[in-house]
């Protein structure tokens, strides 16, 4: 009886793709800040999404109580409520969604953008690359905030102005990033071969390279989103944000100000909030460098 040759069964893509999500859900499990990072975003995009309907007071959006002013956190309210009788754990549910869509958004705009000017930059190189970076330069030589409070006191104040404002700071540093990677990975063997099989610039920078460069990015992504919400925060309490009756985290911190110390509870609980989301979007950033082995560029 004659034997048929052994062939080893090679494993498809979906089993490799199936054991990567294993080891690292593994991985997170074994570090503590990873998972409870893991646990406050997921809490704080559930609460933004379905914040409508866990606010007790959802009708607090807008409307205004005056016999119940300033009261101090009690069992009908939890955190109190503010200046015009408004319950502020309501308002504190409810300003999730727009610091949340704001950071959010910021991040993933500076990615889109910045993320293939820089591949770009670093790939093609010559003329090209020095009109790009020297533009990013710019960019990187003013800071961030105050770039976007210029912007900010030209426009009128509202979310879509916002979000604007932030990614005219933001995607400077991803096209950086895009360009620091670039340059090298160019210089592989396997770019360097499909060169020389005359496979075109675009090939190589959006299907060779940049499926390498997205572990990097998500690291990074995860950790500006709380950088970008922080300030979103700052520039709702200078005044340049989303105005009020519009929860909004910073700016009900720049309303209570006028309060304090009398009535703590409105600038406490929503700086709480801004510190827990900051601080969940962190300790995963952190954690993500370590579960992808992303080394600092």
């Amino acid at each position: 009886m004659v034997l048929p040759p052994y062939r080893p069964r090679v494993p498809s893509k979906i089993e490799f793709r199936k054991r990567d999500i294993r080891i690292m859900a593994a991985k997170i499990r074994r570090s503590p800040t990873t998972l409870a990072g893991l646990i406050i975003v997921i809490a704080v995009l559930f609460v933004t999404a379905f914040g409508q309907y866990l606010a007790p007071y959802p009708e607090d959006y807008y409307a205004i109580h005056p016999e119940k002013t300033f009261l101090p956190p009690c069992s009908a309210h939890l955190f109190g409520t503010d200046e015009l009788g408004r319950d502020v754990l309501s308002r504190v549910i409810l300003g999730a969604k727009v610091s949340v869509v704001v950071g959010v958004s910021v991040v993933i705009l500076s990615v889109l953008i910045g993320t293939p000017i820089g591949l770009l930059a670093g790939y093609c190189g010559g003329k090209l690359e020095t009109v790009i970076m020297r533009i990013t330069d710019i960019f990187l030589s003013i800071p961030s905030i105050v770039l976007a409070l210029a912007i900010c006191a030209m426009l009128a104040p509202t979310l879509e102005n916002a979000v604007l404002a932030l990614t005219v700071g933001w995607w400077a540093w991803y096209s950086r990033l895009g360009y620091s990677l670039a340059v090298t990975l160019k210089n592989n063997d396997y770019i360097v071969a499909l060169k020389g099989m005359g496979a075109s610039s675009w090939y190589i920078i959006f299907k060779e390279m940049l499926p390498n460069v997205i572990p990097i990015l998500a690291v990074k992504a995860t950790l500006d989103v709380g950088y970008a919400i922080l300030a979103e925060a700052i520039l709702g309490f200078l005044g340049f944000g989303v105005k009020p009756p519009t929860p909004e985290w910073g700016t009900m911190l720049s309303q209570a100000r006028i309060h304090m110390p009398d009535v703590w509870w409105m600038a406490t609980f929503p700086g709480i909030a801004i510190f827990i989301t900051v601080m969940g979007f962190n300790l995963l950033g952190d954690g993500l460098r370590d579960v992808l082995d992303v080394t600092e560029q």
